[in-house]
Formats: C-alpha cells, sequence, structure tokens
C-alpha cells in the first residue's frame, strides 16, 4: 500500500517532467528547470567512475529526479533539510545539484545506490551514512567529532552498534 501511495505521489508530482539519458544515468527534470545537463551528467558520470572502481561492479542503470525544493519535501515527506535521498532512485533538490556542493551531493547518495546494489540490504544505515560521508570527501570535523574519534581510536570511548542504527532512524536535535 505505501509503495502504490508512493507511485501515485510521484507521477503526480513529475507529470510533464522531462527525461535525459547517459550512459548509467537516466535524468528526470522539470522542463522549466534549466539545461545544465550536459555538465551534470558528466558529474553524475564522474562520481560513477569512480564508485564502480572502489566497489568493482555498481547498477547498470540509475534514475535520478531533480525537484524544485517543494516537491523533494513533499515526495517522501522528507525533512525540511534533507536535499537529496536515494530509494531506489537518486531524489535531489535541483536547485542544490546546480551548486558548488553538487559534486559532494551526488557522491554521497550515488554511494547509496552502489551499496545497495552490491550489498542489497545486509548493510545498517550508519555504514551507508558513513561512507556517503566519506565519498563526499574532506569536510571539517567539529571539535567534538575529532573527540570522538580520536576516543574511539585509541580505544578510550565506545560506541555501541545498536546505538549507531537508532541515531540514524531517530535523530534527535543534537544528533
Amino acid at each position: 500500500a505505501d509503495r502504490v501511495s508512493q507511485a501515485q505521489r510521484d507521477r503526480k508530482i513529475e507529470q510533464g517532467y522531462a527525461s535525459e539519458r547517459t550512459a548509467h544515468f537516466e535524468i528526470r527534470r522539470q522542463q522549466t528547470q534549466p539545461r545544465g545537463l550536459p555538465a551534470f551528467g558528466s558529474v553524475l558520470e564522474a562520481a560513477y567512475a569512480k564508485l564502480a572502481g572502489e566497489l568493482g561492479s555498481g547498477p547498470p542503470t540509475v534514475t535520478v529526479i531533480l525537484y524544485p525544493e517543494q516537491d523533494l519535501h513533499r515526495t517522501y515527506n522528507q525533512r525540511d533539510w534533507a536535499i537529496g535521498f536515494y530509494d531506489g532512485r537518486l531524489r535531489l533538490s535541483g536547485h542544490e545539484a546546480e551548486g558548488d556542493a553538487a559534486p559532494k551531493l551526488i557522491a554521497h547518495e550515488l554511494a547509496h545506490a552502489f551499496l545497495h546494489y552490491v550489498y542489497a540490504y545486509m548493510l545498517p544505515i550508519w555504514v551507508h551514512e558513513g561512507f556517503g560521508q566519506w565519498e563526499e570527501g574532506s569536510r571539517r570535523r567539529s571539535e567534538e567529532e575529532k573527540r570522538l574519534e580520536d576516543g574511539v581510536a585509541s580505544g578510550a570511548l565506545w560506541v555501541p552498534l545498536k546505538w549507531l542504527d537508532r541515531r540514524f532512524t531517530h535523530p534527535s536535535g543534537r544528533d
């Protein structure tokens, strides 16, 4: 019932979307969105090549949907801070996909697609999110993150795996 409901919402939101293809992607977007797709397709293909080199294989075709911000949040009732997610298709904010952060956003979300293709449902959410962040590349860590990572690496701190899963499925404001 949930999948049927989601498909009906998708169909309604995506009416009139244009579709273009690259070697590994079907890219869907509103016809009124800017036509920067050749550059966007190149960023997608570069991220795909990197992940395929790291994991050995990836999904033959990935559907990428570029939404206006309000439609992205309506698709799965996503939190207002979400700028992309993977649920079998890469769903991205069209505005963010055109910005400077696009390569990191694409690397993160495409990492989920590759992990799902290679491992199906065998990996916990925290592995997906950690790998997605790793694929984004360098980022500034807060002092608290550095302290936590140093403590875990030294053995002084221990983070239960069950705690990690719970924090990703039920984040608090601080998480």
